[in-house]
């Protein structure tokens, strides 16, 4: 039986398990697994759902690699890693499609099975133990007898993302690369962590996000570099440069740190080996 190496968060959460097909069909694959539409894209991604955990399922292959396990040797070098994921992303689109805004209706009220139903995906329904404790987070809600009806509020999804913002931005700070994250301002910072988001968050609330940390978007900063062009030339005494894009330097400051990091290790790491001439070499007297 064809195996593959997982790594998932939890206890117990390391397993051998039978491997799924190319097609990422896991229907016979164990812990409970769902097969959902990406909360971005709309396409078919793979989650995994143990206990109240709700992960994200990825594999990797490097182009050379093999595993050892135990006393076996597993030829295929792929690597299926599972994240912990926040299963509000995947129900947050649902949920605004449910709603059916107009200009003279705020919307609907959904129940939880009514939010999840999909024929093209139905796992979604068994989802919904994992999000009904949450709905409220990111909706108004009502109770009729004992059923609970859900609408999405704008107001609670923007403050929901907002507090995304802060954890990140917290847990950058405080990783290893924590110093390249802490030289960065507050807008450089929070457009790294925005641009994190655009994983699992759709652009309409992206651009919510961007007002709210006055981040200026990828037309903003287009026009921002095409006047940074024009005025090279002809500086005006007084007059503030448009910013740059803060993504990029982000990106290239933590890469900086990163790359410092490895070169530290691996003179460390050098200054501890002997050359290779040195096996050959005539023992002394």
């Amino acid at each position: 039986m064809d195996c593959l190496v997982l790594i998932a968060y939890g206890d117990g959460a390391a397993a051998e398990i039978p491997a799924p097909t190319p097609s990422c069909d896991l229907q016979e694959w164990a812990p409970e697994q769902l097969l959902l539409p990406h909360p971005t894209t709309g396409q078919q991604a793979c989650f995994l759902l143990q206990g109240s955990s709700f992960q994200e399922v990825n594999w990797f292959k490097p182009d050379y690699g093999s595993w050892f396990v135990n006393d076996m040797v597993l030829q295929d070098g792929g690597m299926t890693m599972c994240t912990p994921c926040d299963p509000l992303f995947v129900a947050l689109p649902l949920l605004a499609a449910a709603r059916q805004e107009t200009e003279d209706s705020a919307g609907r009220f959904c129940g939880t099975e009514h939010i999840l139903e999909s024929e093209p995906y139905p796992d979604l329904l068994r989802l919904a133990g994992c999000v009904a404790p949450s709905l409220e987070v990111i909706c108004d809600s009502k109770q009729v007898g004992t059923d609970m009806f859900y609408r999405v509020n704008t107001a609670k999804v923007k403050g929901w993302l907002c507090c995304k913002v802060e954890c990140l931005q917290t847990g950058l700070k405080q990783s290893a690369l924590g110093q390249a994250f802490q030289d960065m301002d507050s807008v450089q910072l929070a457009a790294y962590c925005i641009a994190m988001l655009a994983e699992f968050v759709q652009e309409q609330w992206l651009a919510e996000l961007r007002d709210i940390y006055h981040v200026p978007s990828s037309g903003e900063e287009n026009q921002a570099s095409q006047a940074q062009s024009s005025q090279d030339s002809v500086p005006v005494p007084g007059q503030k440069r448009p910013r740059f894009d803060p993504k990029e330097l982000a990106k290239k400051r933590a890469k900086e740190a990163k790359d410092e990091a490895k070169r530290h290790a691996m003179a460390k790491e050098a200054s501890t080996m002997r050359s290779i001439s040195s096996f050959f070499a005539k023992p002394k007297k």
